[in-house]
């Protein structure tokens, strides 16, 4: 299943954060590798030097995509490819980086889990790990059992989406049914044929329905929140205080 299908109740600009903390990271990852390949030989330096500002380019690029309305999913496989693209070919052309991008990558497999689906996550492990093992195959193992861990991330991020949709959906839920009770609770007031006042401990009247509206002679058109301004009618004045004097009020 599909994490995009996990989302359907979140809207797309509800991820825009996590999409920039996303492409802010890849840019720390450009960083990473530049300052890295300074450290090569002269063989592979200025090579490895010139790709790395690329994709420093491409990260920045990212960032700017971050603030428009593409959607996430996409802007999340596009850069998830290009990274994959990358980290080949600098695997390829310097093997030592190796140790850096290994544990950085599973974020990124991560984020293609849990933003796009469980089915790229998984192929973006598995392809992920079969090009570690065929450009470095002196330590297959040791890139074996990356793969592994990278598959492990990709299901632990696709649960997590899952679990998270069920929240958002568990509230969304709630709130229609808090909307539905509030809107009971009103046309109940309204049909009530006596009259409806609740006033607040300062004597400031937060409810009233049409009936108390009329014995009060307020606005009938009056909204709830209108009426909430209302100071209370002078009529009321010796009510209210000695209700609020009341010693059954005092004591709750």
């Amino acid at each position: 299943m599909v994490a995009s299908r996990h989302f359907k109740t979140v809207h797309d600009h509800s991820l825009r954060a996590e999409i920039r903390l996303y492409a802010l990271y890849r840019t720390l990852e450009a960083v990473a590798l530049i300052a890295m390949s300074l450290g090569f030989d002269d063989t592979g330096k200025h090579l490895a030097l010139a790709a790395n500002l690329a994709y420093l380019l491409v990260a920045f690029l990212f960032v700017a995509l971050a603030y428009t309305r593409i959607p996430v999913n996409r802007q999340i496989v596009l850069g998830t490819l290009l990274d994959l693209v990358f980290i080949s070919f600098l695997t390829w052309l310097s093997p030592q980086v190796i140790e850096l991008i290994t544990p950085m990558w599973m974020l990124n497999v991560a984020a293609a889990a849990l933003l796009v689906s469980l089915t790229f996550g998984l192929s973006m492990a598995v392809v992920s790990g079969l090009m570690l093992v065929f450009l470095a195959p002196d330590d297959w193992n040791y890139h074996i059992v990356y793969g592994l861990i990278y598959i492990t991330i990709a299901l632990l991020a696709s649960r997590l989406g899952r679990y998270i949709s069920h929240s958002d959906e568990v509230t969304e839920q709630q709130s229609i049914e808090i909307a539905e009770l509030s809107r009971m609770n009103s046309l109940i007031l309204e049909r009530l044929p006596v009259g409806v006042l609740v006033i607040n401990e300062k004597g400031r009247i937060r409810t009233s329905n049409q009936v108390a509206k009329r014995l009060l002679r307020l606005d009938p058109l009056s909204t709830d929140e209108e009426v909430l301004d209302l100071r209370s009618p002078p009529s009321l004045a010796g009510f209210s205080s000695g209700a609020l004097d009341s010693p059954r009020i005092r004591s709750s």
